[in-house]
């Protein structure tokens, strides 16, 4: 049977987020004894596997999706459904570790979330923040042929524009991305909410897989597939 474009973009996509994760695992740092929350943890799988890797002894997932909580709440995670938008609800200087893994570009404010773990964190806490990147090379040849980015999409329902996406969307709903950040924007909304990137890094590069991509987006991390901070909290910043 023959694959079609879409699928196999669908495919490349899939494989360019768990090697993300594995990306996140492997600049984690070891936190032992730490509480640790994940924003976004979904099923759980992933909040485990970064738990484990930094020793956290007390784990916390949020998430707005109910059959995902239950799925995480039954691995044992500590959850909590919120819609980030709005806020996350936990004391002030709860977590020493937070997680926030392709969430950011779903919100309709971000300013929130980024707001919410300063917050959240306690002094000198870190934070793992990663989105997809606006300026990715795939997305800057879409705008070049006059197509639509797919880092962000005009429509719940349907794909206008991308004539590689095919006409259904997997981005309605909860999946479509709301707001889209370029390198510049990402590292300086963070700094302007408090929370100080201590180092960054791309990740991913499209239509390349395994070393080729990992040295592309080491060379090249403002063309790269997704963008990670590791940001740590300004304690002595105020924030607006």
């Amino acid at each position: 049977m023959k694959i079609t474009l879409k699928e196999k973009l669908m495919r490349m996509s899939e494989r360019e987020k768990r090697e993300n994760q594995i990306k996140l695992l492997s600049i984690a740092e070891k936190e032992e004894g730490s509480r640790f929350l994940d924003i976004g943890c979904g099923d759980g799988k992933f909040t485990l596997e970064f738990a484990t890797k930094i020793g956290a002894k007390e784990v916390y997932g949020v998430d707005i999706y109910e059959p995902a909580l239950e799925e995480a709440k039954n691995k044992g995670i500590i959850i909590e459904k919120s819609d980030v938008n709005e806020g996350i609800h936990f004391p002030s200087e709860f977590f020493d570790v937070i997680l926030c893994n392709q969430v950011a570009e779903h919100l309709l404010n971000p300013d929130t979330l980024f707001k919410e773990i300063r917050r959240l964190l306690r002094k000198q806490g870190h934070a793992y923040i990663s989105v997809p990147n606006l300026c990715a090379l795939h997305n800057r040849l879409f705008v070049l042929l006059g197509w639509q980015p797919t880092v962000i999409a005009p429509s719940t329902k349907f794909v206008f524009g991308n004539p590689a996406r095919g006409a259904e969307s997997n981005m309605w709903g909860p999946y479509r991305h709301l707001t889209a950040f370029s390198p510049a924007a990402f590292k300086e909304m963070l700094e302007f909410y408090g929370l100080r990137v201590k180092k960054y890094y791309g990740n991913g590069f499209y239509p390349f897989s395994g070393k080729i991509s990992g040295l592309f987006s080491k060379l090249l991390p403002s063309f790269s597939v997704f963008q990670i901070a590791v940001a740590i909290k300004n304690a002595f910043q105020d924030v607006i």
